[in-house]
């Protein structure tokens, strides 16, 4: 089934992705979730998601699993929501590894989590969170943003949903294979607000490292820290003013 073909709405929910999951047996591959509000929203972590009526709030099921790291699901809905919002005139960048950027705002995420069997993904489920006509509260509005502050004008979300939903579909279709995902990466790479020879420090739940990025890969940030070189694969990644 094509990602979009079946779409499951809500007015309100605690969480898409929650919901999927809890749900994933009776749920066909490629069917979206989609509330037009989440209670208990949440992001990396299981830090809270404001989620408030407004923005978009979706999930994405696959069952038919070509890819077993989740990264690369995380890449393909995240060029989705890039390709289309460049196409509206929204200069949006990815901040590694999952977050979307606005002039260096928080504009929105992308969170993947996986139901195993036998230390196995056998499900992937993709949850996307855009502020898009939300008001954002007190506490976010200053590293925060929406569409709707960014260009003055308010958004159709069932338009905005099927036109990431598309642009979704088409990028699994051409890139969402063993031979192919080198060039879906490559995409992402391009996207990223990060670049070689970066000064950055990353928080990480245990310890926080700075030192200069030397190489991007698939899967992970490596970094020069002072000599000593270090592999980052999670963490909260921030530029350092040069």
């Amino acid at each position: 089934m094509n990602i979009g073909e079946r779409v499951l709405s809500f007015s309100s929910i605690a969480s898409t992705n929650a919901f999927a999951l809890d749900n994933h047996e009776r749920l066909v591959s490629g069917t979206v979730i989609w509330s037009l509000e989440q209670t208990a929203g949440y992001g990396r972590l299981r830090r809270r998601w404001e989620s408030a009526q407004g923005g978009l709030w979706f999930s994405v099921v696959f069952k038919s699993i070509l890819q077993r790291n989740s990264g690369a699901y995380v890449k393909l809905l995240s060029c989705a929501v890039i390709r289309v919002l460049e196409h509206l005139d929204i200069p949006v960048l990815i901040k590694w590894p999952n977050d979307f950027l606005i002039q260096g705002r928080k504009l929105g995420g992308v969170l993947a989590e996986s139901v195993l069997t036998s230390g196995r993904a056998e499900v992937v489920v993709v949850g996307v969170g855009i502020n898009v006509n939300n008001d954002l509260p007190d506490g976010l509005r200053t590293d925060g943003i929406t569409l709707k502050e960014y260009s003055g004008r308010s958004y159709e979300l069932p338009r905005l949903l099927q036109m990431f939903l598309r642009q979704s579909d088409n990028l699994r279709k051409n890139y969402l294979s063993p031979e192919r995902l080198r060039y879906l990466t490559r995409l992402w790479k391009s996207k990223l607000s990060t670049a070689v020879g970066d000064s950055v420090v990353v928080q990480m739940p245990d310890r926080t490292v700075r030192g200069i990025v030397r190489r991007i890969n698939a899967d992970s940030v490596e970094l020069d820290c002072g000599g000593q070189p270090t592999t980052v694969r999670n963490g909260d990644l921030f530029l350092q003013p040069r």
